[in-house]
């Protein structure tokens, strides 16, 4: 209950609106969210989704901000100079779960350079916009860096399941 009232709180700061009819749809969200939120955590899975290593998981969420940020220099740059042109590529699914590869496909999206096209079972196409990105992604740091997380996602599984 006490997520309930930080998320209500919250959206009342932020929004900046002090009368109660500009918030009746957010706060509607908010319930909606809030027992959604309640539902899975009550489901079986929920804490198997949740158990990778917080501290790997952070430094891939540093190491993800700093991609997307250098991300954001090179467009800004591709803005400014002579164009080089984009490229489409593939790269092989190696990911057991649909979690990583969730994981993997938002993560290249994210930055404004690389886009998933498609995603199946097999493999990703990407969409890069400067070779640059394209090389980034074909050197396969940031796949790896997923692998590893998923691969603590599998390690929970097994003990839980033990």
């Amino acid at each position: 209950m006490w997520l309930l009232l930080l998320l209500i709180c919250l959206w009342f700061i932020l929004s900046g609106y002090l009368s109660v009819l500009p918030l009746l749809p957010g706060l509607i969200f908010i319930v909606i969210g809030f027992f959604l939120y309640k539902k899975a955590r009550d489901d079986a899975n929920f804490k198997e989704i949740f158990s990778v290593n917080p501290i790997k998981f952070s430094l891939y969420l540093l190491y993800l901000i700093k991609e997307i940020f250098i991300s954001n220099v090179r467009v800004s740059l591709t803005i400014l100079k002579k164009y080089e042109g984009p490229s489409v590529f593939t790269i092989r699914n190696q990911f057991k779960t649909k979690y990583g590869a969730t994981l993997y496909a938002n993560s290249v999206t994210l930055p404004p350079e690389t886009i998933i096209l498609k995603a199946d079972e097999e493999e990703f196409v990407i969409h890069a916009l400067t070779p640059e990105s394209a090389e980034d992604c074909l050197n396969g740091v940031m796949h790896r860096k997923v692998l590893s997380l998923e691969e603590d996602l599998l390690k929970a599984r097994s003990k839980h399941a033990n």
